[in-house]
Order: C-alpha cells, then structure tokens, then sequence
C-alpha cells in the first residue's frame, strides 16, 4: 500500500530555519527542502537527508536572503550526492538598481544594517553561483501566486520588491 498526501519535517536548527515538504502521491515523492539553515547546520540538514533516503531533491527554495535561511542551502547546492532539480531563489538585484543600493550603504550611521545586507546579497550570489556550477535551473524567484511542486507562494510579490 501506497501512501497519498503530504508530509512536512521542520529542523529544529536553533534560529534558523530549514522544512522539508514531500507530496506522496502514488509511492512516488516530490519534495521541496525551503531553506537551510545557517551554513553550521548542513552536517545536521544533511544528516537528516541521508537518514529519510533523500537523494533527489525536486525544488529547493531559498525564502529569502538572510544568512539563517541561505547560507545552508549554499552548502547543500554545492554537495553532489544530492540532486536538485530546480532552484527557486529572491534575486533582488533583478529589482533594485544597484546605484541606489550602493548609495544608500555608504550613508552614515547605518553601517549595522549595511553589513548585514551586503553579506546577504553576498551569500544569495555565493547560492546562485553555486547552482550555475551544478547546472541547476534557477530561473524563477518564488514570488506570489506560483507554484513550486505541491507549494502555493503567497508572497511577497514582484511588485513588493520593485516598490522598495
């Protein structure tokens, strides 16, 4: 017997984040890992990968470019001994121009917040990069209103971003 439906594991990673969701259907599974964590916990996603049999991962999602969600994910794009069929990733620099960025991180008293920016928009081109080395599409952002395998995107929305 078959089992139909769908099974969601969330990593208990401290802050960060990292959910595994399988949609049985069939016997066959379509899995989506969304995040991964920061990139000390990849022996632990990993981990727990191996045990459940995960070799193929059909959509990995990056939620959003904070090191506690990519940097994980980073190191897992970059381990061979899983598969990834599509990579679903913010790419904020599609949707800001990089002048106004770039001006808006040399203001002043700000340096906290620009730090963390420039380093999460460093760790979202390091998981891009990554995927090109691997050939792993990455095409598509998840952004409201799409679908990535059994999973409906609620937000935030194309316009969201170019609004910033």
């Amino acid at each position: 017997m078959s089992f139909d439906g769908l099974e969601v594991d969330m990593l208990t990673l401290g802050d960060a984040d990292c959910i595994l969701v399988t949609r049985w259907g069939g016997g066959t599974a379509t899995r989506v890992l969304v995040d991964g964590g920061n990139a000390g916990d990849v022996d632990t996603v990993r981990l727990f990968l191996k045990i459940r049999g995960v070799k193929m991962i059909e959509h990995v999602v990056c939620s959003h470019p904070h090191d506690d969600h990519a940097a994980g994910l980073l190191e897992l794009l970059k381990d061979t001994q899983f598969s990834v069929g599509r990579l679903w990733v913010h790419q904020p620099w599609l949707h800001i121009d990089s002048t106004v960025m770039m001006r808006a991180w040399g203001q002043r008293g700000v340096q906290r917040t620009t730090a963390m920016l420039r380093k999460s928009v460093e760790t979202q081109l390091a998981v891009v990069k990554a995927a090109q080395a691997r050939s792993i599409p990455f095409d598509l952002e998840p952004l409201a209103g799409q679908h990535v395998g059994p999973l409906f995107v609620c937000g935030p929305s194309k316009e969201f971003y170019e609004a910033m």
